[in-house]
């Protein structure tokens, strides 16, 4: 059953379409038809269009910004008054590039949408830079340059066809590809005509996904019937994954309908004559052997309906007993009725004798029922709980059985023909824990670039997608940026050393003073003064809880000693949080270091403000590196490893 997705489009570092579809476990066969390769131009050229103030500038398409932004290399962006893109997905990249607002039209992203925007109905005597590739659509910059406007066309790549690895692909596609994915009529021209008489048989009978208007017509004009067309509303990203959901959703319920029809054949071979029933019986196979567990299954399963068989005999008996009971009482008061019936000599009142004997009756037989209930509702509780514990049990052999079957699964295919897939898988997966636990980009780079060579050296032809993947995602985390938190330890360890040198604010440098004048003499002659200074301390220090909401604090020889300890001991856990990238910790350590230094310390001084502006510069600083959570070449690996897995299922 043919239930993929192939997508026709160049490659890029990380395709939201392909993500969200191996998000929603659909398989994806990804093939780039035109590989995007810059063009060499001049440096004086690229400056000329960097310095020049421009009335506009536009971008055709994402690979247009971001060839643009890796040739000007550190010069700046084109200055202009506005920016224009053709389609959602330019506008993001180009205004993520400028750091500017780009405009685009609301729901047609093409050339001829963007011409519609009132700002680009008046263009005379306008400068206006258009980024596009080589030998694209011209109806773009004519129309500017016919409103008047000076068109500069800025031709940065080319599409170059990669067409050699179509045939070896379309077998392939032709057996598990459903719905074709295309954006541009260039690429779909070429998917065209390099495929077989078979691959365009298979192809008008894939659904087509493509942006509504040139590319819907020109699909029709191959020879693809409307009907298998689902056409969006435009190129961008979100419009397709909306288009692709909604033929998922058809073709699954497409599938629920036809199911029906396997029933209608069933029973029409339940018709079938004993004599066909005979003949077809010793096709049959012979059970397997039973294992272990499967007897213990039975005979749990044999205990309990002999249980069952017991309660249900056990109940049998104590209805009987009742009935014998109820009808020999019933036969009692009949003769007990009978014989107040006659006639008597006597004119005695039997009647509350008769509502007594049946008062008692009543409650005997209300008694009666509900010991019957009682007993039949614990038969059923037993029952139910019986049938709890057998169902449980079934599904735990069940699952040990998915889980051995698993292993058994995994195993086989890891010492199979594949198992590189497997070793680059690991190692993969290895280099994505390194990024989200150990922010180590260097170990990263080595792993996937380990994976690479092992691909190449194993099946550089068939797995030429992913190895292309690697590369590109080794690119990718080569130019991010790298946090340096071993030069952040060190000048952090060089600050501690100026920590006791740093001076106190006036106030408790007077406090210093006076506590040491106060210190009693070791001259015995002096006793006199010796015992008026000690009791002048024991007179300031017997009261230690007073207010001193607008008195300046003073601070004794220990207190000083503890604050500067409390500095050093702020400083060194700054240092492991720097060097463990623990953001939040690094920061808010700084912070209260900041609030002690302008609390205690002379903030007057030159050493303490030098010392304060060094702590503020290292506040600005991060410690925790932007790398992404997860690679898309860890998610092609994973399919490719689930794939081979299933296939070990299946033989």
């Amino acid at each position: 059953m043919r239930t993929g997705t192939l997508l026709i489009r160049p490659d890029q570092t990380a395709d939201p379409i392909e993500l969200a579809l191996r998000d929603h476990g659909v398989p994806v066969y990804k093939f780039a038809i035109i590989d995007i390769q810059p063009l060499t131009i001049a440096s004086h050229q690229v400056k000329q269009w960097c310095n020049t103030q421009w009335q506009g500038v536009v971008a055709i398409s994402p690979n247009a910004v971001r060839c643009f932004d890796k040739l000007r290399k550190k010069s700046p962006w084109p200055t202009a008054q506005q920016y224009y893109a053709v389609g959602a997905g330019t506008a993001e990249s180009l205004a993520s590039a400028t750091a500017q607002p780009v405009h685009y039209p609301a729901g047609d992203f093409t050339s001829e949408g963007l011409l519609q925007l009132p700002e680009l109905q008046q263009c005379e005597n306008q400068e206006w830079l258009l980024i596009t590739g080589e030998n694209g659509r011209s109806l773009l910059a004519d129309t500017l340059t016919e409103r008047g406007a000076k068109v500069t066309t800025a031709e940065i790549y080319k599409r170059v066809p990669q067409v050699n690895t179509l045939p070896d692909e379309e077998p392939k596609w032709r057996d598990n590809v459903e719905t074709i994915v295309v954006s541009s009529v260039e690429q779909t021209r070429l998917f065209w005509e390099n495929l077989s008489d078979a691959g365009k048989a298979w192809a008008k009978t894939c659904t087509w996904v493509v942006p509504k208007g040139r590319i819907s017509d020109f699909v029709v004009s191959l020879g693809i019937e409307e009907q298998q067309i689902e056409a969006t509303e435009n190129a961008a990203t979100p419009s397709i994954i909306r288009t692709l959901t909604k033929v998922r959703k058809s073709t699954a319920m497409t599938k629920k309908d036809t199911s029906d029809q396997p029933t209608a054949k069933a029973t029409d071979s339940g018709s079938s004559t004993p004599q066909q029933k005979k003949a077809s019986a010793p096709e049959r196979a012979t059970p397997a052997k039973l294992g272990l567990f499967s007897r213990f299954l039975i005979l749990m399963i044999t205990c309990s309906v002999l249980v069952l068989a017991a309660g249900g005999y056990f109940v049998w008996q104590a209805q009987q007993q009742l009935v014998s009971e109820t009808q020999a009482q019933l036969s009692d008061m009949n003769a007990r009725l009978a014989e107040s019936e006659r006639p008597r000599t006597d004119d005695r009142d039997w009647s509350e004798e008769i509502s007594e004997l049946h008062d008692t009756m009543t409650r005997q037989f209300e008694a009666e029922r509900r010991a019957r209930e009682r007993g039949l509702q614990r038969i059923d509780t037993l029952r139910l709980e019986t049938e709890s514990s057998l169902q449980q049990a079934i599904d735990d052999n069940a699952r040990t059985t998915q889980r051995l079957s698993d292993e058994v699964r995994a195993v086989n295919a890891r010492q199979g023909s594949a198992r590189h897939i497997f070793e680059a898988y690991d190692l993969v997966t290895a280099a994505t824990h390194r990024l989200r636990f150990e922010y180590d980009k260097t170990g990263a780079i080595s792993l996937l670039q380990a994976a690479s060579e092992l691909l190449e050296s194993q099946s550089p032809d068939r797995d030429q997608s992913i190895i292309r993947q690697i590369r590109n995602d080794i690119e990718l985390l080569e130019e991010l940026p790298t946090v340096d938190v071993h030069a952040i330890a060190l000048h952090v360890q060089r600050l501690q050393p100026q920590v006791r040198s740093l001076p106190f604010s006036s106030e408790f440098a007077a406090q210093l003073q006076d506590d040491a004048q106060a210190d009693i003499s070791a001259d015995i002659s002096q006793w006199r003064q010796n015992l008026a200074n000690a009791w002048s301390s024991f007179s300031q220090d017997i009261i230690k809880v007073q207010r001193h909401d607008e008195i300046p604090l003073r601070l004794d020889h220990d207190q000083r000693t503890f604050i500067l300890g409390q500095i050093e001991l702020s400083l060194q856990i700054t240092q492991q949080a720097a060097l463990r990238h623990h953001g939040d910790l690094y920061q808010n350590t700084l912070r209260d270091l900041l609030h002690v230094i302008d609390t205690y310390l002379s903030t007057e001084h030159t050493d303490v403000r030098q010392f304060r502006a060094e702590v503020e510069v290292l506040l600005d600083l991060p410690v925790e590196p932007d790398y992404p959570t997860r690679l898309l070449s860890h998610a092609m690996l994973r399919d490719r490893v689930s794939d081979l897995q299933s296939n070990s299922q299946g033989e």
